[in-house]
């Protein structure tokens, strides 16, 4: 569960990354480069989509999700599997509330986007064939 959590978060970062950013990192470390992308603004391209506080969380959730793909089950400590389920709702709620926002900014972009080459074009002629 902790591990799909992440998994789900990754692709929609990865999503942005690819057809915003035009960017998607690559190499050993691309999961820590991709959270790291999220949570700074590209500028005139769009906001950053996540806070330092939901960077910070998902940081901590990425690299426990990392041990656990890399070591057995019998080897995890159950207390900080327990404190990361425990931890999910608080996150969840954080990270939809910041992705909230970054498409409420990212509409206002896209809008004034919009009217400025609207306005640009007036006055101009219509090519037609």
């Amino acid at each position: 569960m902790i591990q799909d959590y992440y998994s789900g978060v990754e692709r929609i970062f990865k999503r942005i990354a690819a057809e915003i950013d035009e960017r998607l990192p690559k190499g050993e470390n691309w999961h820590k480069s991709l959270l790291d992308q999220m949570k700074i603004e590209v500028p005139g391209v769009r906001p950053r989509v996540i806070s330092k506080t939901t960077y910070s969380k998902l940081d901590d959730l990425r690299s426990f999700r990392h041990r656990v793909g890399n070591i057995y089950g019998f080897n995890l400590i159950p207390e900080r599997v327990l404190a990361h389920l425990l931890a999910l709702p608080e996150l969840d709620v954080s990270f939809r509330n910041d992705v909230r926002t970054f498409l409420q900014e990212m509409k206002s972009i896209v809008k004034d986007r919009i009217v400025k080459e609207k306005l640009d074009n007036i006055g101009k002629p219509e090519l037609t064939f």
